[in-house]
């Protein structure tokens, strides 16, 4: 299982740094992400659920924002929102309307959507790298207030 999970992250880390992010980088958040990714796995079951969740849902900002290099696409300016960035935007609300949508059909707690929805944006920063701090931000941000968003009123219902 643990090897699995170690294999799923090397991949995601390799995407991320073969479409132009900082080797260096990429290499230590892939390490960060190990680690959670390996703690959680091996604190519960509720962790299992987590981590399978949140590496799905951060791989669709991860595997956006590693194509745009690819395009020939660069980001705006810092402070500015230009195509880059509404791709990322747009990535990142997806996975995060996803980690909701998914929580919720399954019934899981709050806690598990909460820990989820760190692994998702910690897997979405590793393919943000080349894209800079705007992107990296953006998608951050997409990812945790569409996922806010939408879970609040839908944990509110079921209260």
């Amino acid at each position: 299982m643990g090897l699995r999970a170690g294999l799923v992250v090397a991949g995601l880390a390799a995407v991320a740094i073969l479409a132009g992010g900082a080797i260096v980088t990429c290499a230590c958040l892939g390490v960060v992400l190990l680690a959670v990714v390996v703690g959680l796995r091996w604190w519960s079951r509720e962790g299992v659920d987590a981590v399978r969740l949140g590496l799905a849902m951060g791989a669709v900002p991860l595997v956006a924002a590693s194509l745009l290099p690819a395009c020939g696409v660069a980001c705006a300016a810092p402070g500015q929102v230009g195509h880059v960035e509404l791709v990322c935007i747009a990535a990142g609300v997806v996975a995060g309307v996803g980690l909701a949508w998914f929580a919720d059909r399954g019934r899981r707690p709050w806690r598990t959507w909460m820990l989820a929805t760190a692994v998702a944006a910690l897997t979405a920063t590793m393919g943000c790298v080349a894209l800079g701090a705007t992107g990296l931000v953006v998608t951050l941000a997409a990812v945790v207030v569409a996922s806010t968003a939408i879970r609040i009123p839908l944990l509110a219902r079921g209260a």
